[in-house]
């Protein structure tokens, strides 16, 4: 990367990184954008500090150069949900001028098309939701994937939650849930990961 100042910086990028377009029309032109989309001319912010692992979290495309844009007949084609099923995600891009939204759903780039755009500008790059997918495979419902519980057990980087009733354990992951205490009444988000864990991302 090439600094305002004229200073190049080299970061590292991988399969865990998010590009996020800034235009809805670059968005639609790169549907499931990964890594692998990035090009020279592509005028970028990123945060250095903000890392995935060994690789940067994210990438903010402000602008796309002439030309770097694919045609559109070599456009990926929206996904498709199972109708009637529920997914976790966690959004990547909310296109509420197009009414799509594309979505890591467990490790992979997807992106659908929203039934309904009302309302979809309250969700934000980064927010862990539910999609329900009606008959056609298009997204018919969105909505936060929080949880509330009560903390009964803390172990290290295990907690163990009352949610509806029921014990649930899982796995803080890093710098999150500082300073919690057993008793305590939070709303939290996790994700699934290899293995079965539960991975607690984020406690409000």
């Amino acid at each position: 990367v090439r600094t305002d100042e004229g200073h190049d910086q080299r970061l590292h990028i991988g399969n865990r990184t998010r590009v996020v377009f800034q235009s809805s029309a670059d968005a639609a032109a790169f549907p499931n954008a990964n890594a692998d989309v990035l090009a020279s001319g592509m005028r970028v912010r990123v945060n250095p500090g903000a890392m995935a692992g060994a690789v940067l979290d994210r990438v903010h495309v402000l602008s796309v150069p002439p030309g770097a844009r694919p045609p559109l007949t070599a456009s990926v084609p929206l996904s498709g949900g199972t109708p009637g099923s529920v997914i976790k995600a966690r959004l990547q891009n909310v296109d509420t001028r197009h009414g799509m939204v594309k979505a890591d759903v467990a490790g992979r780039s997807q992106t659908y098309r929203v039934r309904a755009a009302y309302g979809l500008g309250s969700f934000r790059t980064g927010d862990l939701v539910l999609l329900t997918f009606d008959r056609d495979g298009n997204v018919s419902d969105i909505r936060a994937a929080t949880q509330l519980g009560r903390i009964t057990r803390i172990a290290g980087s295990l907690v163990t939650l009352q949610v509806d009733g029921r014990e649930e354990t899982y796995v803080l992951g890093n710098k999150v849930g500082r300073g919690l205490r057993v008793g305590d009444t939070v709303r939290f988000e996790y994700e699934d990961r290899p293995g079965g864990q539960k991975v607690i991302t984020d406690v409000r």
